[in-house]
């Protein structure tokens, strides 16, 4: 009898583990930490991934403005600029941190919407286990990259364009929106560890990245992105770090890998930790806290892959640069720097980074017992 019970114990077990979302894939979003949120905070993330059952699927073609008349193009206005009221037909200039509610009207809200979506659905998939929030990811996925009508072409070569100039095309600003896509890899990579993407979406997939990926190496914006000297650079290489891993481009992976210390860290954070082009804006504490985001991506990607960035003696400039924006918690009148966002915000930020970068630690002495 004891025998017939523990036996059927370790069947039920075993078909509960079955049963459950698998995210081996998944080398940004930090899965396991859903598991810490209490009983309501599950609740809430549920609620909300059923009002976004309600909703209809997102696409670029949703925008209510064209800036080149193509539908599947990608197209945003530069977020901080605005009409020159002394040059009304002129470029528009910039006026930094103040948002220019035109941007509205174009893709912006467009991508943030797809990634709120994907990431609200697959984190209750995740929780429940139930089908339809992967059936309804799987299909805002393609819906946005494959489907024959409303996808969108694999550039930003419009992204973040400032009208009235001689360049009419998008500049390095696009990235921030771009960045975005990661949350479209990760939901790509639950859905395909699930079955619910087979080998031929899987491969369209691929090809619309490849593509993209392609440009950013290639486009004019791209190798801007690619060399400037503050935290465009940066997502530049997460974010073709991420598409490289997914299509499977290993030497892309090794190379930013290996350069990343030198040409990012070294020369972008000081020994003390200061980040010093992201000091230069408005908003310098907001801004060096997304700086330092994205760099806690690129080491989970790394240490999901098996590498310990992180920790290697030459990324210390991390540590540092956490710790220089550490001591500013509750503490802005010991800011020296121009901080015109809401510290209240700030300091909720800055909690925020504290426990991704503790989960980044705890992330690496796992794997180091297992």
């Amino acid at each position: 009898m004891l025998h017939r019970l523990l036996l059927c114990i370790v069947l039920m077990y075993s078909l509960y583990i079955n049963a459950a979302p698998k995210y081996k894939s998944c080398i940004v979003w930090d899965i396991n930490s859903l598991d810490t949120l209490s009983a309501i905070q599950k609740q809430q993330l549920i609620g909300q991934a059923e009002e976004i059952l309600k909703t209809p699927f997102v696409s670029v073609r949703n925008k209510k403005k064209s800036y080149t008349g193509d539908p599947n193009a990608y197209e945003s206005l530069a977020t901080y600029f605005w009409p020159d009221k002394s040059n009304p037909n002129g470029r528009y200039i910039v006026k930094d941190e103040q948002r220019n509610p035109e941007t509205d009207l174009y893709c912006t809200p467009l991508i943030y919407t797809l990634s709120h979506k994907l990431k609200y659905i697959c984190e209750a998939y995740v929780l429940t286990g139930d089908d339809k929030y992967a059936q309804y990811a799987k299909k805002q996925i393609l819906f946005w990259f494959t489907d024959p009508h409303f996808y969108m072409k694999p550039d930003f070569e419009y992204g973040q364009f400032i009208p009235g100039g001689k360049y009419t095309k998008g500049n390095i600003g696009a990235i921030s929106e771009a960045y975005y896509l990661i949350d479209a890899l990760e939901a790509i990579a639950l859905l395909k560890d699930n079955k619910y993407i087979d080998k031929t979406t899987n491969r369209k997939l691929k090809d619309w990245f490849h593509e993209f990926s392609i440009w950013m190496r290639t486009s004019i914006i791209g190798s801007k992105m690619k060399s400037a000297s503050d935290n465009c650079s940066i997502m530049f290489d997460v974010l073709l770090y991420r598409i490289s891993y997914y299509i499977n481009d290993k030497v892309t992976c090794r190379d930013i890998t290996k350069n990343f210390t030198t040409q990012r860290l070294h020369k972008q954070i000081t020994e003390d930790g200061r980040q010093i082009m992201e000091l230069k804006r408005s908003n310098a504490i907001t801004y060096s806290i997304y700086n330092l985001n994205h760099i806690i991506d690129f080491c989970f990607m790394l240490e999901k892959s098996g590498t310990h960035y992180y920790y290697a003696t030459n990324s210390k400039r991390i540590e540092a640069a956490l710790n220089y924006i550490y001591q500013f918690t509750d503490n802005k009148e010991k800011y020296s720097y121009m901080e015109s966002g809401d510290w209240t915000s700030i300091n909720k930020q800055i909690q925020a980074l504290r426990l991704r970068a503790q989960r980044l630690n705890d992330s690496h002495f796992s794997s180091d017992v297992n």
